[in-house]
C-alpha cells in the first residue's frame, strides 16, 4: 500500500514538473520571439533614423539664404527673432500640411504671430487662391525662386525647412523635417519656442 501511494505521488510530482517544464519552454519560445521582433523593429528604427541623420548632415553642409531684400522687408514688418518655415510645390503636399498642422497645433500655446510662413512658388492667381487657402491660420510671404536660395537633397530636388530669422537677420538654427520622424519636428518646435519665444 506504501509501495502504492509513493509511486503515485512519485508520478503525479514527474507530471507536475513535466507540466511546468512544457509551460516554462512555451514561454520562452513566445519571449525569443517577442524579442525578436523588438530587435527587427529596432534595426528598422535605426535604420531610418541613420538615413535621417546622413539626408540631413548633406542638408546642413548646403549653404541657402534668403535675399537681403525679403529679410530687411521681413525685419521692418515684423518682431524678430521669427520662426520661418519654407516650402515649394515639388514636396509632397501631405507632409507641408502635416508640418503646417503640427505648426498650428503648437503655436495655439506661443505666439502665433512669430511663426512667417515663406512658400515658395510662381506667382499666378491660383497659386495666390490656393494659398490664400492653405495658409489662413498663419502670416506668410510667397516668394519666387530668385528671392530665395533653397537647400537641396542629394537628389537634387529642393526640400522643406523650419529656421528661425534672428533679431539680426540672419537666418540660424535650420531644420529639415521628415515624415518617417516627426517627433524630431517636435521636439526641434519646442526647443525653438521656449528658447527665442
Amino acid at each position: 500500500m506504501k509501495n502504492t501511494i509513493v509511486k503515485w505521488f512519485n508520478t503525479i510530482i514527474i507530471i507536475i514538473l513535466l507540466i511546468f517544464n512544457v509551460i516554462f519552454f512555451v514561454k520562452f519560445l513566445a519571449l525569443e520571439k517577442i524579442h525578436e521582433n523588438e530587435k527587427i523593429t529596432n534595426e528598422k528604427k535605426n535604420e531610418d533614423e541613420k538615413k535621417w541623420f546622413i539626408q540631413n548632415m548633406y542638408l546642413s553642409t548646403h549653404v541657402f539664404s534668403i535675399n537681403q531684400e525679403i529679410i530687411n522687408e521681413i525685419k521692418s514688418q515684423r518682431v524678430l527673432p521669427c520662426l520661418i518655415y519654407s516650402y515649394t510645390g515639388e514636396e509632397c503636399e501631405d507632409c507641408i500640411f502635416e508640418d503646417l498642422e503640427l505648426l498650428k497645433k503648437m503655436s495655439n500655446e506661443y505666439n502665433k504671430q512669430r511663426i512667417l510662413i515663406l512658400p515658395v512658388m510662381n506667382d499666378s492667381k491660383l497659386v495666390n487662391i490656393r494659398l490664400k487657402s492653405d495658409l489662413h491660420s498663419f502670416v506668410y510671404k510667397r516668394l519666387d525662386k530668385t528671392q530665395i536660395n533653397l537647400p537641396v537633397r542629394s537628389d537634387g530636388s529642393s526640400t522643406r525647412f523650419f529656421a528661425v530669422l534672428s533679431s539680426s537677420g540672419k537666418v540660424v538654427l535650420p531644420f529639415y523635417p521628415n515624415s518617417i520622424n516627426t517627433q524630431k519636428t517636435k521636439i526641434y518646435l519646442k526647443f525653438i519656442f521656449s528658447q527665442y519665444f
